[in-house]
């Protein structure tokens, strides 16, 4: 039976075909063995089960309360992040309002022309747009390396090295 030449090659294909494939297997599982670069994902505390007088333990209900204010202070933390990023964003939008109201032409003919402005001036309205910009995306950089859980080392090695990339930028375009 094994003599004939095509079912030699197909038992050979089959054959082949079974090791690649089990190489390839064992090689995944080891890969997702080893993989450690993502970082683990933070689990969120469940609700706490019903204890019983008999299996109550003193140690274990010490680790939840710390869980409990931990979780409480990350959310009034994150509330207090939203508030002030939406007062941010309203001081833009202001900002954006007077901006486009001091362009304004009057129609009075007793009234001076306001249109021109001096360069001075509008630099500075923009340097304080890209200061306040700024400092919003630092904070939602900050608060993003924070809940991937990075150092606060990193988190100003990062800062650092955004504000020296924006200032190499701002010297070029001047």
């Amino acid at each position: 039976m094994l003599n004939k030449p095509i079912k030699f090659r197909k038992m050979a294909m089959l054959s082949m075909a079974l090791i690649f494939w089990l190489s390839g297997v064992s090689l995944f599982a080891q890969n997702k063995q080893a993989n450690t670069t993502e970082p683990e994902k933070k689990q969120v505390p469940t609700a706490q089960p019903k204890v019983s007088l008999s299996n109550q333990q003193p140690g274990v209900a010490k680790q939840d309360d710390a869980s409990i204010k931990r979780a409480a202070l990350e959310q009034k933390r994150k509330e207090e992040q939203a508030l002030e990023s939406k007062k941010q964003s309203l001081a833009k939008e202001n900002a954006k309002n007077t901006k486009t109201s001091s362009h304004m032409q009057s129609t009075s003919a007793k009234a001076p022309v306001n249109a021109v402005q001096s360069t001075s001036s509008k630099n500075d309205v923009k340097a304080n747009t890209v200061q306040k910009d700024w400092e919003i995306k630092k904070a939602k950089i900050t608060a993003d390396l924070k809940a991937k859980g990075a150092s606060q080392y990193d988190i100003d090695k990062q800062i650092a090295a955004i504000e020296k990339q924006m200032n190499i930028n701002n010297n070029s375009n001047k």
